[in-house]
């Protein structure tokens, strides 16, 4: 073998190693996950909303396209994201009272992009009914876990495609 075809061979070998490598920390996020936490704010006592979810992930479930991350810090951008949590994302008291939630604001962080809502504290904080379908129709290997947490009480519910409402119920509250 001349030493041209060597050096083209290994020169080969290096590109598909190198795009290889590359190509990881663009699939490294791959994990179809989002976190929704909630609690009560110890300085405004409102109920506190917060989802993380991957840029990337949602560029295709909003149909975007690549827009990048600048966009999801835009005021349009911001927008777009709270009307689409809003829609795929109901928390609902210990009366079955939908608890009314007001989008606050988006920023991103890495590859993440947060979201954020708040609202009253609702009188009976013994139990919530929560739905979460977040990017549910970007993936349908999506898993959401849904953290609630009131006082030192902390309780947990996972969605996946097709999930229901799950009921968290808190034995003992502030």
């Amino acid at each position: 073998m001349s030493w041209r075809i060597q050096a083209r061979h290994s020169v080969a070998i290096i590109a598909a190693f190198a795009l290889t490598c590359l190509s990881q920390p663009a699939q490294a996020h791959r994990l179809d996950a989002a976190l929704s936490t909630v609690e009560i704010s110890a300085v405004t006592g409102k109920l506190v909303v917060s989802h993380r979810m991957y840029a990337h992930d949602l560029e295709h479930a909003l149909r975007l396209g690549s827009v990048g991350l600048l966009w999801f810090d835009s005021k349009e951008g911001g927008a777009q994201l709270g009307a689409y949590a809003a829609d795929r994302f109901a928390l609902f008291d210990g009366d079955g009272q939908r608890i009314s939630l007001t989008f606050r604001g988006a920023e991103t962080e890495g590859d993440l992009v947060w979201v954020y809502f708040d609202g009253e504290k609702p009188s009976n904080i013994s139990e919530f009914v929560v739905g979460s379908q977040l990017l549910n129709d970007f993936s349908e290997n999506q898993t959401n876990l849904v953290t609630i947490r009131i006082g030192q009480v902390t309780r947990s519910a996972t969605f996946r495609v097709g999930s229901g409402p799950a009921k968290l119920v808190f034995s003992s509250t502030p």
